[in-house]
C-alpha cells in the first residue's frame, strides 16, 4: 500500500505534463527552430528502417507535411500540397537537412515509437505520432523530476509541484511537443541523477557505472547533456573520496576514466564513426554552407525569425501561442528560483560535511555548471561566426536538472503554495492552449 502512494506523484505530474503537451500539440504550432529536418529523420527510420546520410536531402513524406501543415519558411509553397513530387531544391536551403549529423539515438527510439503509434487505427499522421512520442518524454521527464526531488529530500507535493511548473516552462513545453531530440536529452540527463540517487544502497562502482551509461546515451542524443556527465561525476567523485583511503587513488582514476569515456567516446561516435557507418557526403560542411548563402554572415537563424527573441530565460513561444506577459513572467521566475533557492541554501554551508549530502551536493554542480556552460556556450557561437545565445534551448538539460535540485530546498511554510501555484499555472497553461487559434504559419 505505502509503495502505492509513493507512485501516485510521479504518475500525476506525469499525466498533467502528457495533457499538457497534448493540448499544445493540437494547436499544430511548428517550432521556429529546425523541426522539420529532425522529423525528416524520424520519419526515414521509421518508414525504411535505415539511417539517412550526414547532410540528406529531406525526403517525400517530410515536404508533403510541412507544405501542408505550414512549417515555418514553406508558406510560398502551400499549392505544392498534395503534388505527386516537390523538388527538395525549392525548399530552404536546398533541401539539406540540419539534423543528420547528429547521432540515432533520439531518432531510432522516436522512429520506432512513431511508427508503432501511426499503424493503431486512428489514423494519426506521421507528425502527430512524431511529437506524441515527445509528450511521452514530456511525462517522463516530469517523473524523474519528482524522484530527483524526492531522493534529495523534498516532499512529494513540492516535487510534484515542481515537476508540474517544470512541464509549464515554455521552452520546455516547446521543444517536448514538437520534434526535436533535445526532449530526449533532458529525460536521459534526468535518468542519470535519479539511478545514481536510486541506487544508494548498491555499490559505489555500481551506483557510478550505471549512471555514467544513462549520462553515455545522453551524450549520444545531444552534447548538451554534459551536465549529466558532471553531475555524476561530482557525486562519484563524492563518494571515493568518503570511502577507503587504501583504494581512493584507484577509485579516483576510475571515475576519472569514466567521464573521459562518455565524453571521448561519444564525441568519436559522432565525428567519425557515424559519418563513416552512413556514407557521409564528400562535403560535410553543406549545412553552415547553404545557412551562409541564405542569410549571410554570421547565419542568424537556422529557420525564420531571430534566435535573440528567445532571450537567455530559457523562454521561446510560437507567435499566436501562448502569448501574455503573465506566461513570459512565470518562465523567468522559475528559473529564478531553480538557481536562487541552491544559492542561498550553499551560502549557509558552515560545516565540510554538510557538502557530503547529495543535495548541496547536486545544488553546487548546477550552479557552477552553469557559468560554465554559458561561457563555454558563448565560446562557440563566437569561434562559429553565430549570434550569442542563438538558440537557448540548449540550456534545457541545465535548467530541469537545476529545478528538480532546488525543490529540495523548499522548507516550510513555503512549500505549502506550492501545490496552488503548480495548480493554477497549470490551469492557465491549459486554458491558453485549449483557445489558441490554430497555428497558421
Amino acid at each position: 500500500m505505502r509503495a502505492d502512494r509513493r507512485l501516485v506523484a510521479p504518475l500525476a505530474a506525469g499525466l498533467v505534463a502528457f495533457v499538457l503537451s497534448l493540448l499544445f500539440i493540437s494547436t499544430g504550432a511548428w517550432s521556429v527552430f529546425d523541426e522539420y529536418t529532425h522529423f525528416d529523420y524520424v520519419v526515414k527510420v521509421a518508414e525504411d528502417l535505415s539511417l539517412p546520410p550526414v547532410n540528406d536531402q529531406l525526403g517525400q513524406t517530410t515536404l508533403q507535411t510541412v507544405v501542408c501543415e505550414k512549417a515555418p519558411g514553406f508558406g510560398r509553397l502551400a499549392a505544392a500540397c498534395g503534388a505527386d513530387f516537390i523538388d527538395p531544391a525549392l525548399v530552404p536551403y536546398a533541401g539539406v537537412s540540419t539534423a543528420t549529423g547528429y547521432l540515432p539515438t533520439y531518432y531510432v527510439i522516436t522512429g520506432l515509437g512513431a511508427k508503432a503509434l501511426h499503424s493503431l487505427p486512428f489514423d494519426l499522421t506521421w507528425l502527430t505520432a512524431a511529437r506524441l512520442m515527445g509528450a511521452l518524454y514530456l511525462a517522463i521527464a516530469a517523473m524523474l523530476v519528482v524522484g530527483i526531488a524526492r531522493r534529495l529530500g523534498a516532499s512529494s507535493l513540492v516535487a510534484a509541484s515542481m515537476a508540474v511548473l517544470v512541464a509549464c516552462m515554455p521552452m520546455v513545453l516547446l521543444q517536448f511537443s514538437t520534434v526535436n531530440n533535445d526532449s530526449l536529452a533532458v529525460v536521459f540527463t534526468l535518468a542519470a541523477a535519479y539511478a545514481f540517487l536510486r541506487m544508494r544502497g548498491s555499490s559505489a562502482v555500481r551506483r557510478s557505472l550505471v549512471a555514467f551509461a544513462f549520462a553515455f546515451v545522453a551524450m549520444t542524443v545531444k552534447e548538451t547533456a554534459l551536465i549529466a556527465v558532471l553531475a555524476v561525476f561530482a557525486l562519484s567523485l563524492r563518494d571515493v573520496l568518503a570511502g577507503d583511503r587504501a583504494s581512493r587513488l584507484v577509485e579516483v582514476l576510475r571515475v576519472l576514466g569514466s567521464a573521459f569515456v562518455v565524453v571521448v567516446g561519444a564525441a568519436a561516435l559522432r565525428a567519425v564513426v557515424y559519418p563513416m557507418l552512413v556514407g557521409a557526403r564528400p562535403d560535410n560542411g553543406l549545412q553552415t554552407q547553404a545557412i551562409i548563402d541564405a542569410q549571410g554572415t554570421p547565419p542568424v537563424n537556422l529557420v525564420a525569425g531571430n534566435a535573440l527573441k528567445a532571450t537567455t530565460a530559457v523562454f521561446e513561444v510560437p507567435d499566436g501561442v501562448l502569448a501574455g506577459v503573465w506566461f513570459s513572467l512565470a518562465g523567468q521566475i522559475l528559473v529564478l528560483v531553480a538557481l536562487g533557492l541552491p544559492l542561498a541554501a550553499l551560502l549557509r554551508t558552515t560545516r565540510v560535511r554538510q557538502w557530503r549530502t547529495d543535495r548541496r551536493l547536486l545544488g553546487a554542480v548546477v550552479l557552477v555548471g552553469l557559468p560554465l556552460f554559458v561561457i563555454g556556450f558563448l565560446t562557440y557561437l563566437r569561434i562559429q561566426g553565430q549570434p550569442p545565445f542563438f538558440q537557448p534551448r540548449y540550456l534545457l538539460p541545465l535548467m530541469v536538472l537545476a529545478a528538480a535540485t532546488a525543490a529540495a530546498f523548499v522548507r516550510a511554510p513555503w512549500w505549502r503554495l506550492t501545490v496552488p501555484v503548480a495548480a493554477v499555472l497549470a490551469t492557465c497553461v491549459g486554458v491558453a492552449l485549449a483557445t489558441s487559434p490554430t497555428w497558421s504559419g
